[in-house]
């Protein structure tokens, strides 16, 4: 049973097999009302959540205490019913992160890594910026504006990332300047690179990307190469390209981490595709599955976006294409784990709609 059933149980009743809510909806009522404001809900979704086998989004629950007219109160103490179940799966104590508050904000940041990596990007957000209101040192302050900046990237739309994370980005460059370490400082060049890129700048991205560069540590090199592959083959420079295939895959034999694999491999293979090497990049993305059961969400999600700009890619240029492997690709959405891969879910479902069937 999952933490919702419970509170949730004040709010209907049940009479001779029929749950009514307090507003005097039946549930399938309830269900299409909700259904106007936010099109992820019907009468199935509703039912599994009073019932404890799933959880409401913050969007759907916003829609449900708006239907029901529930206060101010009510609806936060849903809300931390929610969150409190998402830190529990993810194995995140909420006592933890307020002492961390008071004394190692590391931990906070781990949590919203954790988070972000397995998917709950809109709680790994609004935790951010529940901590962002509370922490005042600077040097602190850095890493969660940082992982803030990611997570609004990856699920919003282009326009919507540029407009949201770039001022929390040159935030973040600004403090970094006089307060951040070196990881802290390449993550938030880093953050603006990517910010730009969402936002279709990709030449501004690529020259930003490529001054900073050379001064970039290790660990930080996989996400600054994957953005400038990408941005090169947009534009298509693809003399620069494959400069930087080079040096990725010299990378990709110095890192041990799967998920920058993975990045890098679907950055590749993307950038391959759009410059039309499919066979090339049909090798890269099969690397890439080879690791696929042991990234986490997000990346896994990558490469089925990958995988998708291949199947569209190739039918551009008059090849036949497996159009069921694209309704399996697009299918994979529907997995809780990609819940809030709206961005990616986007791009493929956009993906899809230009194969013709």
């Amino acid at each position: 049973m999952v933490g919702l059933a419970e509170p949730l149980a004040k709010y209907y009743k049940r009479v001779s097999g029929s749950v009514i809510f307090v507003n005097g909806m039946h549930l399938s009522q309830l269900a299409l009302a909700m259904f106007e404001i936010d099109q992820s809900v019907d009468a199935s979704v509703l039912s599994r959540v009073i019932n404890g086998k799933r959880l409401f989004t913050y969007s759907q629950l916003n829609a449900f205490c708006q239907i029901l007219a529930l206060g101010i109160t009510e609806k936060y103490s849903l809300e931390q019913v929610i969150s409190r179940d998402i830190l529990k799966r993810n194995k995140i104590n909420p006592i933890s992160l307020n002492e961390a508050l008071i004394s190692d904000t590391t931990i906070i940041v781990a949590a919203l890594q954790t988070l972000r990596n397995s998917g709950n990007l809109r709680h790994a957000i609004r935790l951010a910026g529940l901590f962002e209101r509370n922490i005042h040192k600077p040097s602190q302050l850095l890493p969660i504006l940082n992982e803030k900046v990611r997570s609004i990237g990856l699920l919003s739309k282009a326009d919507v990332a540029l407009t949201l994370s770039k001022e929390t980005a040159l935030k973040a460059i600004d403090i970094s300047e006089e307060f951040g370490n070196q990881i802290d400082r390449e993550f938030a060049l880093m953050n603006l690179g990517g910010v730009l890129y969402v936002g279709k700048s990709n030449q501004e991205s690529q020259d930003f990307l490529s001054i900073h560069y050379k001064n970039v540590s290790d660990q930080m090199k996989p996400q600054f190469i994957r953005t400038m592959l990408l941005n090169s083959s947009i534009i298509g420079n693809k003399a620069r390209f494959f400069g930087l295939q080079k040096t990725s895959e010299k990378l990709f034999n110095k890192i041990s981490d799967i998920n920058s694999k993975v990045s890098l491999l679907e950055a590749t293979a993307r950038g391959l595709c759009i410059l039309g090497h499919d066979v090339e990049a049909i090798d890269y993305l099969d690397q890439a599955s080879d690791f696929y059961s042991s990234s986490s969400p997000f990346y896994q999600s990558q490469l089925l976006r990958g995988k998708m700009t291949l199947l569209t890619e190739q039918q551009k240029r008059g090849k036949l294409i497996d159009l069921d492997r694209a309704k399996e690709i697009l299918g994979h959405y529907d997995k809780p784990i990609f819940k809030d891969m709206e961005r990616h879910k986007r791009q493929v479902q956009d993906l899809f709609g230009l194969l013709k069937c």
